[in-house]
C-alpha cells in the first residue's frame, strides 16, 4: 500500500496546485496530514485526515477528531483503521467560492515497547472553492 506522502505527490502531479490543499505533522511515532480537493461552492467537500505509524510504533486506541475551525456544517467521521494507520473524514459544503479554512485536531494514542503516548496534533488547510 503506498504511503499518504507517495499519493499526495501522485495526486500533486494530476491536479493544479492551487486545487489540492494538504498538511502534515509528523513526530518519532507518527504522520499525520489533512487533505482534499478541489472543492465547488454549493457541492459537498471532502478532505481526509490520515494517522500513519512509523516504526515498531502501533496505534494504542482509535484517533479522536474534533473541528477547530470549519464551516458550521461540517462533519467528521472516523474510519475503522487498524494497528499502523488511522483515517477521518471530514465532509461540508462551502457556501461560496473563495479559500475556506477549515482545521482539525486529532488526539492520537501510540504505543512503542512497553511506553505509550498521546499527543494532540491540529491540522489546518486553506481549501479552494472555484
Amino acid at each position: 500500500m503506498p504511503s499518504v506522502r507517495a499519493a499526495l505527490a501522485a495526486l500533486a502531479v494530476l491536479l493544479p496546485a492551487a486545487a489540492l490543499a494538504a498538511q502534515s505533522v509528523s513526530n518519532e511515532s507518527f504522520t499525520a496530514s489533512l487533505s482534499g480537493g478541489p472543492c465547488a461552492a454549493g457541492a459537498a467537500c471532502r478532505l481526509s485526515l490520515s494517522v500513519e505509524t512509523k516504526g515498531s510504533a502501533r496505534m494504542h486506541k482509535p484517533i479522536l477528531c474534533s473541528m477547530t475551525s470549519a464551516p458550521p456544517d461540517a462533519t467528521v467521521t472516523v474510519g475503522k483503521g487498524s494497528d499502523t494507520r488511522a483515517t477521518a473524514t471530514v465532509n461540508f459544503t462551502p457556501a461560496r467560492s473563495g479559500t475556506t479554512k477549515v482545521c482539525a485536531e486529532a488526539t492520537v494514542s501510540t504505543i512503542r515497547g512497553e511506553n505509550t503516548a498521546m499527543d494532540k496534533v491540529e491540522l489546518c488547510v486553506d481549501v479552494d472553492v472555484k
